[in-house]
């Protein structure tokens, strides 16, 4: 059985910008090739989410509107989909939506 981290990885990615760093410490970093990839995927989501978050203008509301897709969608059709990630590390998809604060009511262009 893999061992993968998995409230460490919850917490560290979606932990407030004064609560410390976005990314994995390297003790906590995945070793195989495919973990780390897609724990860069998940990072790089919420980075950028964070990124756009207040940001104004065409362009950023229509990448906060493709992460917000992204963040919300249940599909399990591709590795990179955003449910296919949280499974891969045993995390609960609602969990990292709410800690993202990606609920029911946020709007798609803001």
């Amino acid at each position: 059985m893999r061992s993968h981290p998995t409230e460490p990885l919850l917490t560290t990615l979606c932990a407030g910008a004064a609560a410390g760093p976005l990314l994995l410490a390297a003790t906590e970093r995945p070793t195989r090739g495919e973990d780390r990839l897609l724990a860069a995927v998940l990072e790089d989501a919420v980075r950028c989410w964070r990124s756009y978050a207040h940001a104004h203008g065409r362009r950023a509301v229509r990448l906060r509107g493709e992460l917000r897709d992204w963040f919300r969608s249940d599909a399990l059709d591709s590795p990179f989909d955003f449910a296919a990630v949280c499974d891969h590390f045993h995390l609960d998809p609602a969990a990292v939506r709410t800690r993202l604060g990606l609920d029911a009511a946020t709007p798609v262009a803001a």
